[in-house]
């Protein structure tokens, strides 16, 4: 994070607009929500000064996950990535994950000029690869009003099914097979040793 980056989460804390400074310190740091929430919660009652070193500490397990978008030093091309645990992936319009790239790089209002500027950015992309795409979005995908913060819980709630993001492989039961396998062989190679 840079110390503009700070100085913007510290500013929107300070005018008491929680909600922008939880976000954009998520967006900049690459954090969950709950500890987004709770490095602002803390920052707002004077319980932390050093946003970077909180950030430092916040360590990720194997089941986190997040969403985070690179672009160009202008905001071009931009491209999203969904993280879990130490696993990157690029998301594109075919990707199960899309419907909630759409929903955390919405538009919101209240945010400083340079980084509601970014987010349209973002948002016009999305609409692009939507159209190069020909994507059509899910029966029970929810849309954003531009403007509006994204309500997180129901979204989560409808993309349950996709939050495992890495697909199974057709020959995954055989694995069981083969422990079922090397367990028996095992037993087998005892009661050898036993018998003589």
């Amino acid at each position: 994070m840079t110390q503009t980056d700070i100085d913007q989460i510290l500013s929107l804390v300070h005018e008491g607009n929680k909600l922008a400074a939880v976000k954009l310190l998520m967006d900049t740091a690459h954090i969950g929500l709950k500890e987004a929430k709770d490095i602002i919660d803390d920052v707002f009652l004077g319980k932390e000064t050093d946003i970077n070193e909180r950030v430092k500490r916040v360590s990720y397990s194997d089941t986190a996950e997040r969403f985070t978008a690179e672009s160009g030093p202008n905001g071009e091309n931009p491209h999203f990535f969904y993280h879990k645990g130490s696993i990157k992936e690029e998301v594109t319009p075919a990707h199960p994950m899309w419907e909630r790239i759409k929903t955390v790089f919405a538009p919101i209002e209240g945010l400083p000029a340079d980084i509601a500027r970014m987010r349209e950015n973002y948002a016009k992309a999305i609409e692009e690869m939507e159209a190069k795409a020909g994507y059509t979005p899910k029966k029970n995908a929810q849309t954003t009003q531009k403007g509006q913060a994204p309500n997180r819980k129901e979204q989560a709630s409808s993309d349950k099914k996709d939050t495992l993001f890495i697909k199974k492989s057709p020959l995954d039961f055989l694995k069981w097979y083969f422990y079922l396998f090397i367990a028996a062989a095992i037993v087998y190679m005892i009661y050898l040793f036993i018998n003589h």
